[in-house]
């Protein structure tokens, strides 16, 4: 019997900001991305939307949450997250 693995899509908010101060949150604005996985640190999902960061006038990412797809279809723009590249 074969046994086909489908991935699941998942949705992270991402806080950006141009400073951290030891555990206090800083953020001005939050973008949304598609994924496989949750990002294992922010380095790694600071060089995934490096261009969005230069874009934006951000220097990096503040918080990573996982929100559901109700909530990235009615609070983030759906057509550009549909649209983005899939975080893996």
């Amino acid at each position: 019997m074969k046994v086909e693995v489908i991935n699941m899509i998942r949705y992270f908010e991402l806080s950006l900001g141009n400073s951290v101060e030891e555990n206090w949150e800083n953020f001005d604005y939050s973008i949304c991305i598609k994924a496989e996985r949750e990002p294992s640190n922010f380095k790694e999902v600071n060089d995934f939307i490096k261009k969005d960061l230069q874009k934006l006038k951000y220097k990096t990412v503040v918080s990573i949450t996982e929100i559901s797809e109700y909530e990235a279809k009615n609070f983030f723009d759906w057509d550009a997250i549909m649209n983005a590249p899939v975080f893996k």
